[in-house]
């Protein structure tokens, strides 16, 4: 870790790889295999925000920020974007140049391309990924779930 800056307590994974200015919350987890990377630029993680396995989050033209509560999923690609809160990118997602609105569901496998705004409150999916409905209260209440589970057994967990 480089210039990682610890405000309060969050959990990283010794096997993951942060290098650059980084930003983590209170309760934020970084797990096994991430890689946060930026040489010029900043990234923020909000808080309990969850950057699951082998994810990858690069700032390279612009800072990338994660808002509260949301979930990166397994694998997933993060690059120059800026995510809202309480949202999810799905396993094996990848988004690139783009703003997530709050509350939003990125499916697993979508890819995101540059200069796409999504729009707060929606289910993303395909390749190249499209707005194919309004995201459900149930959707709201999984996302909400893995927050709670992952910021309860990492983010505040005494290590």
């Amino acid at each position: 870790m480089d210039k990682t800056e610890k405000k309060t307590h969050f959990f990283v994974s010794p096997r993951a790889s942060l290098r650059g200015e980084i930003e983590i919350a209170e309760g934020a987890s970084v797990l096994d295999g991430a890689v946060l990377r930026t040489e010029t630029k900043k990234i923020v993680l909000g808080k309990e925000c969850n950057v699951q396995d082998n994810c990858v989050i690069h700032a390279e033209t612009r800072d990338v920020e994660i808002g509260k509560g949301t979930t990166i999923g397994p694998a997933a690609v993060v690059e120059d974007c800026v995510v809202g809160k309480n949202s999810l990118i799905g396993m094996n997602a990848t988004i690139w140049l783009c703003d997530v609105g709050d509350d939003c569901l990125i499916a697993a496998g979508s890819l995101v391309l540059p200069g796409t705004k999504i729009p707060s409150g929606s289910l993303v999916m395909g390749s190249p990924a499209k707005v194919v409905r309004s995201v459900s209260a149930e959707n709201k209440a999984q996302i909400r779930a893995w927050r709670e589970y992952y910021s309860k057994h990492y983010g505040y967990a005494k290590q």
